[in-house]
């Protein structure tokens, strides 16, 4: 396999994705993981990317839908709306802690590759990346 460019974490709690970077550090399959703490921290990282040559957009987006602020789900209206090259090879995900049947018929909007009850564990970052 092959390594990731960059996966992109986006998460309020700090712990969280302490232990999500972790995780990814520790199974050494992205050169770069960059950490978002919020929706607007998110979408500048990408827009301010955009037009940069030498930048690739993430494989991999991890979102959390249950934010201050912004949600997930408005990131991900978001994102479908962004120029970004090559958009359609990014796989995104919804990692929550929320197994609500309300918000998972609300990802059905959404073009996403999974839906992830948290946490994140090897286990499932494994099986996010082989079979996706």
């Amino acid at each position: 396999m092959s390594k990731l460019n960059c996966v992109l974490l986006i998460d309020d709690d700090p712990i969280t994705n302490s232990i999500n970077e972790r995780l990814f550090r520790k199974l050494q399959i992205s050169e770069r993981i960059e950490v978002k703490n919020n929706v607007d921290e998110a979408i500048e990282y990408l827009q301010k990317n955009i037009g940069n040559d030498n930048w690739k957009c993430p494989e991999i987006i991890l979102v959390d839908i249950k934010m201050p602020g912004k949600n997930g789900f408005e990131f991900l209206e978001r994102f479908t709306t962004m120029n970004i090259f090559n958009k359609e090879s990014v796989k995104t995900f919804i990692l929550s802690s929320s197994d609500d049947l309300d918000d998972l018929s609300q990802s059905f909007r959404y073009k996403l590759n999974g839906y992830i009850v948290k946490p994140l564990t090897e286990r499932k970052i494994l099986s996010l990346i082989l079979e996706n």
